[in-house]
């Protein structure tokens, strides 16, 4: 008997270091969040200023995301290289990224899926977690569905260009370019489809005429634009380089071509 309970002994050892092990996982986290929490704290007693961190949207795996998201949650404020701050919605986009790249489609899905939950239609934050859920449902084989998807991304992403490009047909022709697939026509199985902008979604949704008729609704501004600047415009158009709105124009005509 007592030779049984010698050999038991090292099983009950291990079974026994298993909750001292979880309760150590659980007090670490427990730490690192009183932590954040007590240096929020601290900068909120010191004039009202929060603590600002530098974060690396793209270096970062699924695992600092989720840390990030923490950190969030705690007050502290994140923030690019350059200052920017980063949103919830920022850091759920890529790791909605993150998750497809690694085929987690269910778990994307969820995450895409809050987005949609936290941007009521209409907001401009609506466009990603979009073209997002379309990526989603083409990867199922949803086709109508990520088409559908693509839509509404379409109208949610042209109508935030056209703010963004203050009236200006030159500078909307330079955004709409940017969103152009690069090294063939657009596919509904490119891993960069969240990376499209309005005129591959609105191609791919099934709106090819409305494409076509935006960009030759901006020929004739750009015909007139590239006619020759003001020698004081040092060769620059409303403030863009001539040959970034040439590009743009080529990229345009180019992807009619397709």
């Amino acid at each position: 008997m007592n030779g049984s309970l010698q050999d038991m002994l090292p099983t009950i050892l291990k079974i026994g270091a298993i909750p001292l092990i979880l309760l150590s996982v659980l007090l670490r986290r427990r730490s690192d969040r009183q932590r954040r929490a007590a240096a929020v704290e601290a900068a909120r007693d010191t004039g009202g200023r929060r603590t600002r961190s530098v974060f690396d949207l793209d270096e970062a795996d699924i695992g600092a995301i989720q840390t990030g998201l923490e950190r969030l949650a705690d007050g502290e404020v994140l923030v690019t290289s350059r200052g920017q701050e980063i949103t919830t919605h920022h850091l759920r986009g890529r790791l909605a990224r993150r998750l497809l790249e690694a085929e987690e489609v269910t778990a994307a899905e969820t995450i895409v899926e809050a987005m949609l939950d936290a941007a009521p239609d209409p907001a401009p934050d609506r466009a990603e977690p979009l073209l997002l859920l379309a990526r989603i449902r083409a990867m199922q084989g949803r086709e109508a569905k990520a088409r559908a998807c693509l839509s509404q991304a379409a109208d949610h992403d042209l109508a935030a260009l056209r703010l963004a490009a203050r009236g200006s047909p030159v500078h909307l022709a330079e955004l709409l370019a940017g969103g152009l697939p690069v090294g063939g026509p657009p596919d509904l199985l490119d891993p960069r489809l969240a990376d499209y902008g309005p005129l591959p979604c609105l191609w791919l949704a099934g709106r090819q005429d409305e494409a076509r008729a935006l960009i030759a609704g901006l020929d004739p501004a750009l015909d007139r634009a590239l006619a020759g600047p003001s020698p004081e415009d040092g060769d620059r158009i409303e403030g863009l380089p001539r040959a970034t709105v040439e590009a743009a124009r080529d990229r345009l005509h180019s992807f009619l071509a397709v």
